[in-house]
């Protein structure tokens, strides 16, 4: 699946997340979303040559090569026939594990360090949303931002939820990869078949291929439109101007 794809799902996550955590006003709606659609390409940084892996040069390349020590070292560690699963693409960032560690440390940093994490949180997703779906974005996410760090009162509330954006984000980007075929290894370290990195693709009547033309003719103008109909007060709006 396409990063922007990827992207594009990561944000009508966010904003169907968002009111069930209290997250009602456009600025927290979108940075809600913003978190979750920089999630969703978050685990690409186990790939090497992945556009996220080389956004920011060496943080993100640093960030990448932890990320595929780290796979590689728990591969050798729980898997003979981890080889086989190797190659470039080290997997770890594609299991359930890995999205609740990760949301729950971004939950911890975003209650110790309050401001500055949640800062740093928006910031990476910004960069990784903008760089996805494209410049034209950037306006309406850094105003939504700006708005809500000065509004930091209303942020203080949905600040302990950030971690759980990133934890859908992740897991919305291993959908993804489940709905063109490839899989992720979900339930590792749990062993499924012998396999404790065994891949679970979707159903094959959920299966599209990667770059196709249902991709880029049906899901993603669907998910475009169902992005900004999901944005609090826009079918209220809709509503007014053609009732």
């Amino acid at each position: 699946m396409y990063g922007i794809t990827h992207a594009a799902t990561g944000w009508c996550a966010g904003l169907l997340l968002a009111p069930l955590v209290d997250a009602h006003t456009l600025p927290q709606a979108v940075v809600l979303a913003t978190v979750t659609a920089g999630a969703a390409l978050l685990p690409n940084l186990d790939h090497p040559d992945a556009r996220q892996s080389r956004l920011l040069y060496l943080l993100t390349a640093a960030l990448s090569a932890v990320m595929q020590g780290l796979s590689r070292l728990l591969g050798r560690l729980t898997s003979r026939r981890f080889e086989a699963y190797g190659g470039e693409r080290q997997y770890f960032t594609h299991t359930l594990l890995f999205a609740g560690l990760l949301g729950a440390g971004v939950s911890w940093w975003v209650s110790t360090a309050r401001t500055f994490a949640v800062v740093a949180v928006l910031v990476l997703s910004c960069v990784f949303v903008v760089d996805a779906l494209g410049d034209w974005l950037l306006p309406a996410v850094a105003g939504a931002v700006l708005v809500a760090l000065v509004n930091t009162d209303k942020m203080a509330a949905m600040s302990p939820w950030l971690g759980l954006a990133v934890g859908v984000g992740v897991l919305v980007h291993c959908a993804g990869e489940g709905m063109t075929g490839d899989g992720s290894p979900l339930f590792w370290p749990v062993p499924l078949g012998g396999q404790t990195w065994r891949e679970i693709p979707a159903p094959a009547l959920a299966r599209f291929q990667a770059g196709g033309l249902f991709e880029v003719a049906v899901l993603l103008p669907g998910l475009v439109i169902a992005d900004m109909l999901l944005l609090p007060g826009m079918t209220t709006l809709l509503g007014s101007f053609f009732g």
